[in-house]
Order: structure tokens, then C-alpha cells, then sequence
């Protein structure tokens, strides 16, 4: 079973690593790693900056009739709002590998 420090660490990987603009490397960092996160896993210091992330990717005002609402609250983002939860998550995983 992966740890939230190893998932913190793959979703890093992506945002570093992966192919295409930020907005779709944010999608699929969340979808397939920062999804499965839960915020007790995490230490009581990083749950309220994990709870942001996980509000804004998972928040749209629109009904678009999607089945990805993260993929419909990226879309509502500015491309700085999006480089911002980027870093809020890159963040997250210093905080973990600073413990």
C-alpha cells in the first residue's frame, strides 16, 4: 500500500516529469495519485494546505454535464490559479520529506 509521502512523490513526478501543459499534468496527478490521499494520513500541519488543494481541483461552478469535475474545475482556472495549486502540492511533498 503506497504511503501519502509516495504519493505526494509520484504526483510530483508527473507535475516535473510528465507529458503535456500543467493543466493536464495537474489532472493527472490528482486523479491517479492525490485522490487516493486522505487528509489523516497526512500530519496535522499539512492537512489544511492538502484541504485546499483538494477543494479547488474538486470545486466547478458550472454544470457542464462532465463525469470529471476535476477536469471541470481545472477549466474554470486561470493558468496562474493552476500554478499555484502546482505549488501548494510541491510544497506538501517538501513538507513529508522534511519529516
Amino acid at each position: 500500500m503506497s504511503t501519502a509521502k509516495d504519493r505526494l512523490s509520484a504526483a510530483c513526478k508527473i507535475l516535473a516529469d510528465g507529458n503535456g501543459p500543467l493543466r493536464l499534468r495537474l489532472h493527472d496527478a490528482f486523479v491517479y495519485h492525490l485522490m487516493l490521499v486522505h487528509r489523516t494520513e497526512l500530519p496535522e500541519g499539512c492537512q489544511e494546505l492538502f484541504d485546499h488543494v483538494h477543494s479547488r481541483m474538486t470545486c466547478t461552478a458550472s454544470d457542464r454535464g462532465s463525469r470529471d469535475l476535476v477536469a471541470d474545475s481545472l477549466m474554470e482556472m486561470s493558468d496562474q490559479e493552476v500554478e499555484e495549486v502546482a505549488e501548494k502540492i510541491r510544497t506538501l511533498h517538501s513538507i513529508l520529506l522534511g519529516l
